[in-house]
């Protein structure tokens, strides 16, 4: 997803892409601030989630974060980014069903944005690509 705006060729940090991907496919979706911390949506998705067990470091990675930061949620309750509590905000219901649905829905829009940045499979990755700018390897050789 790229910023023309602001930086034209360049593009928008992956955290914020991703919300503007969920918000482009549910346009309808609202952001309440609903005061559910990282490490509580983990603990919640890992109860209801069949059949396999979330690691904090994909939790964070889909996020759109660093996959360390996953397991710092957890332990020290720490802030999370704001694109980080918006996201939890789209992805949050009390319905465990639609939670997890919500979950795998932004978890396919992860895997297709790290695909587009370069990043064949951010599952086994666990990190996005580094390359912000496309193309900036070509204009730094021809300078």
């Amino acid at each position: 997803m790229q910023d023309d705006r602001t930086h034209p060729g360049a593009l928008v940090d992956h955290d914020v892409a991703l919300v503007v991907r969920w918000l482009d496919r549910f346009p309808s979706s609202m952001m309440p601030q609903t005061g559910v911390t990282p490490g509580d949506m983990l603990l919640r998705l890992r109860r209801h989630l069949p059949g396999k067990r979330m690691s904090a470091d994909w939790f964070a990675t889909a996020l759109g974060r660093h996959p360390s930061i996953g397991s710092r949620w957890c332990r020290t309750k720490a802030l999370p980014h704001p694109t980080v509590r918006r996201a939890i905000a789209l992805i949050d219901d009390p319905d465990p069903e639609v939670l997890c649905a919500n979950w795998n829905t932004w978890c396919e829009h992860a895997v297709l944005e790290a695909e587009l940045r370069g990043t064949p499979d951010l599952r086994a990755s666990l990190q996005w690509n580094a390359c912000r700018f496309p193309g900036a390897e070509q204009v730094g050789e021809a300078a």
